[in-house]
């Protein structure tokens, strides 16, 4: 029996996604191309690193952590999701000004900075044969929660834009920023139970 109520819900949720994408691609278009900027520039910057030095100094790195023995915990999982939501709520705090939008868009791209800037030390200090499962893990999982920070930064900046001229932000604003944070626990989420299952010895916090 075909579920009408589902399907009408699918669809309206196609409609509103291409619908965004449609009414952003300047900004969607522009942010996607600073992000693999910024992780291409991360992958360069650790690999020159590494060939200027010959050896990377963990210790100059905190926002590395290597881990051996169990790779997660409940209060590694609450710092990176704290630290996704942390870095989504300031993203919102800068697109409430259009002097400040510029910072969110560097804070976006610096994440992504250090997401490659990690994948790429994870590789050269373990090898690539040791830390797959936590690149296949890790660089997805990460990419999706910059996804996410992104899209509530270009919703927070068409609300905060609209309640200029209307006064008050709409209620489906707070809708998509429960939504997004809800995203970011659930990808956390899996991603612990994903580097739990394969055992990995590596994690990143940034």
């Amino acid at each position: 029996m075909i579920n009408y109520n589902k399907e009408a819900k699918l669809i309206g949720l196609k409609y509103s996604i291409i619908s965004f994408f449609n009414k952003n691609k300047f900004t969607i278009l522009l942010l996607l191309t600073l992000i693999l900027l910024s992780l291409l520039t991360g992958v360069f910057t650790g690999i020159k690193l590494h060939n200027i030095s010959g050896t990377i100094n963990i210790e100059k790195y905190s926002f590395i952590t290597l881990i051996s023995g169990d790779i997660y915990s409940v209060s590694i999982f609450i710092k990176r999701f704290l630290s996704a939501l942390l870095v989504m709520g300031i993203c919102i705090l800068f697109s409430t000004k259009k002097l400040l939008c510029l910072f969110g868009y560097i804070l976006i791209c610096y994440r992504a900075f250090l997401l490659a800037l990690n994948c790429t030390f994870i590789i050269i200090l373990l090898g690539f044969s040791g830390t797959i499962n936590g690149i296949l893990i890790i660089l997805p999982c990460q990419l999706l929660i910059l996804i996410v920070i992104s899209a509530v930064f270009i919703i927070s900046l068409n609300s905060f834009k609209n309640k200029e001229q209307c006064g008050k932000l709409n209620d489906s604003y707070f809708k998509s920023v429960l939504i997004g944070i809800i995203l970011l626990f659930t990808i956390n989420i899996i991603e612990a139970i994903l580097l739990t299952t394969f055992k990995s010895t590596t994690l990143l916090i940034i």
